[in-house]
């Protein structure tokens, strides 16, 4: 009797558990942003009074698991949005996606570079500088080389407008030692290492991204002295039709024009832009020392770009995304001042294709996949030359990733991935060369909440490579970050790890000839990078920022090119060299951006330490001291009003740093005045920009000149 009586109570408990289960759902969604509708990482989400919540994440995606049934008050908070509350009645799984509204004040901006996965800036462990679409357009530029060149620990090596190559260096590695993205794809070459940023418009893109420090760790090959990563437009996000037009005039001749459209009706969504900018390039410079006044000839350019980007998502968990990018550029080479070549022609066309999709298969569970080819094909002629010169270079690369991320607990996920990439050469000057490159990585993300507002992340990765022509490499990495919230909130970072750059074609199979070859047996070139600091951010009636981050590299078999017989010059595994620094930006933003402040210093030493080597303790070329950036902008009615001064230090273009070969400090002033009024439904834009309006000769590079003052004026509209 008493065992029959137990289990009757054991039943009634079952049944009773499982109506209870019954009575719990679930509820997803997406949290967006309600002005551009892309998501938003690390909301927070969350029953009111319940103690039920979660934290949205890649894709803004949010599930919130055993919710009870009945009417309940959903909350969606994040810094830089207004609070979000909404009532719902649950009686069964739902979904419901969350728009929340720009805060007066936009701080914290989503970072995708930094771990490959969507994270609001103020998580993640590397030092970043970010430029979103709104900053994009406050600036005075027409390529990615003038947009970055403000930017915090960055210098680029800039010349004769938009006719001259830019090349950047951050935290003083070397052009080669950066790795150039665009969505996610590298651009740079296995023949040279570098990418001219001067090739790809500013109308092209919506979000640049610049991460400081060594990332072979996720990246492979190439991220020694950071990442500069290029986003294109975006397909539309909201449903309706979007369009734009913009034309520009400027100085030396300069004049653009730029015709923008997007579409989004249910899944399908679209983006189509076309942009051409043509220049004289005729401008005025005076030669150092002797102070005379010549114009530079053979500076004009001409470039056309094209962007298409379509996607479709069949519902909340997937997402497929095409893109077709052109850019095509004609211009010529003036040379140096002191040789000039009046008759060197270059043309570039750079072409680049990819599929991409994004899963959410669970909760948990994300995968994204990726194929993609580019080719780069390099023109240059020069009739006139000592030598006459007609070459063509054309670079091919296919490449294939997957990724995938899993969240093991709310506090810990983990990320891993696998790529495969080819690169192909065809040459008037080589011999058909390629490369084939299989890299895996894997990464792990631990988020824990020790105190009442006091948090840790740790973030350790590995990832393996194997090059046909070079062999195999590790690189593991690590990145720590400790935050104590509340309205002023300090954070701690720290980063180490190991990176590397895999030797160019141009450096292994350079063909022989009276002059030069290259060396098959050269290795990679390797480099220890650490950086540690802070930031501290209040926020209030203003939002007050200060971030100072301390950091050192030390390069390893650095690539040389030298000659033992005075002759014929040859590339070897000789160099050391060793860069640390420090770099403090204080922010300042009040309320509706009525005003904001910028102030960023850079101070770097840079030096040879290669045994033997006569340069020893000098400073490698062309890395300054001290660099500031400064800019200050108001916002007043429908007028935007920004000011911006850049110096740069002294630096040296020798190796031995010869005095008379000492660069002198440059400082530019510019300046933009803007206003945007509304008809109907459409967005008109005045914008007069002014570039070096202290009007000076700028010497950036030995023999290259930079343009006196400039002066464009640009109208459009927006629907």
């Amino acid at each position: 009797m008493k065992s029959q009586s137990l289990s009757l109570n054991i039943l009634l408990i079952l049944l009773l558990s499982s109506s209870l289960i019954a009575q719990t759902t679930t509820i997803t969604g997406l949290v967006l942003d309600e002005s551009t509708g892309r998501p938003i990482p690390d909301a927070n989400v969350y029953l009111e009074n319940k103690g039920i919540g979660a934290a949205s994440g890649d894709g803004g995606f949010f599930a919130l698991r055993n919710v009870p049934a009945g009417d309940q008050i959903l909350v969606v908070s994040v810094l830089g949005y207004r609070k979000a509350r909404l009532e719902v009645s649950v009686s069964g799984p739902l979904r419901r996606d969350v728009r929340l509204q720009p805060a007066a004040v936009r701080i914290d901006p989503v970072v995708i570079t930094a771990t490959r996965n969507e994270r609001r800036q103020s998580r993640i462990t590397a030092a970043t500088d970010i430029l979103t679409r709104s900053c994009l357009t406050d600036r005075p530029a027409s390529t990615a080389g003038e947009l970055v060149a403000g930017m915090v620990g960055l210098f680029t090596n800039n010349a004769d407008h938009l006719a001259g190559v830019s090349t950047p260096s951050i935290r003083g590695a070397g052009t080669e030692h950066v790795l150039i993205l665009m969505d996610d794809i590298p651009l740079n070459s296995a023949q040279g290492g570098g990418v001219d940023l001067n090739t790809i418009p500013a109308g092209a893109l919506e979000q640049i991204e610049v991460l400081r420090g060594g990332r072979s760790a996720l990246y492979g090959a190439g991220a020694v002295g950071g990442i500069i990563h290029l986003i294109s437009r975006q397909a539309a996000f909201r449903d309706g039709i979007s369009c734009g037009f913009e034309s520009m005039i400027g100085s030396f001749g300069t004049r653009s024009a730029s015709l923008n459209a997007g579409h989004r009706v249910g899944p399908l969504s679209w983006f189509l832009g076309y942009g051409e900018t043509k220049s004289d390039g005729d401008f005025r410079f005076k030669i150092p020392d002797t102070g005379l006044i010549r114009t530079r000839g053979n500076n004009d350019s001409a470039s056309k770009s094209l962007l298409f980007k379509g996607a479709y998502s069949p519902g909340i968990r997937h997402r497929f995304q095409a893109v077709f990018q052109r850019h095509d550029t004609r211009r010529g080479v003036a040379g140096q001042i002191t040789y000039p070549t009046p008759a060197a022609r270059r043309h570039e066309t750079r072409t680049l294709v990819s599929l991409r999709g994004d899963h959410r298969w669970t909760e948990r569970l994300g995968l994204v996949h990726q194929v993609y080819g580019e080719t780069w094909d390099n023109r240059y002629r020069d009739p006139e030359g000592w030598v006459p010169e007609k070459d063509r270079h054309e670079n091919t690369a296919l490449g294939s990733e997957i990724r995938a991320r899993y969240r093991v607990a709310d506090s810990f996920e983990i990320s891993a991935g696998a790529e495969l990439r080819e690169n192909r050469l065809n040459s008037t000057r080589f011999s058909r060369q390629n490369r084939r490159t299989i890299g895996a990585f894997a990464q792990a993300e631990i988020n824990r909440r020790i105190l009442p507002g006091l948090g840790v992340s740790l973030i350790p990765g590995i990832r393996h490579d194997r090059l046909s022509d070079i062999g195999k490499h590790t690189s593991p990495g690590f990145g720590l970050l400790l935050s104590l919230g509340g309205k002023e909130e300090l954070i701690l970072r720290a980063n180490m790890g190991h990176a590397y750059r895999a030797p160019s074609f141009n450096d292994l199979w350079w063909p022989e000839d009276m002059f030069s070859r290259g060396n098959p047996d050269l290795k990679p070139e390797t480099a220890n990078t650490m950086d540690i600091g802070f930031s501290l951010r209040k926020s209030g009636a203003a939002w007050i920022g200060l971030e100072s981050m301390f950091f050192t590299s030390r390069f390893r078999n650095l690539i040389q090119w030298g000659s033992e017989d005075g002759l014929v010059w040859s590339p070897e595994n000789v160099g050391k060299a060793r860069i640390h620094g420090i770099e403090n930006t204080l922010t300042c933003r009040l309320p509706g951006d009525r005003f904001r402040l910028k102030i960023a210093y850079t101070r770097m030493q840079s030096t040879n330490e290669t045994p033997g080597s006569p340069f020893r303790g000098k400073a490698l070329i062309y890395r300054p001291r001290h660099k500031w950036d400064v800019s200050a902008g108001a916002d007043w009615h429908d007028f935007s009003f920004q000011l911006s001064l850049r110096l740069v230090g002294d630096r040296y273009a020798d190796a031995a740093n010869t005095p008379g070969r000492k660069m002198d400090r440059i400082s530019l002033w510019n300046a933009e005045l803007g206003r945007d009024f509304k008809v109907n439904r459409f967005t008109l834009s005045l914008r007069l920009e002014a570039i070096n309006l202290a009007d000076r000769t700028v010497f950036l590079t030995e023999g290259y000149p930079g343009p006196g003052r400039e002066i464009r004026l640009s109208a459009g509209f927006r629907y």
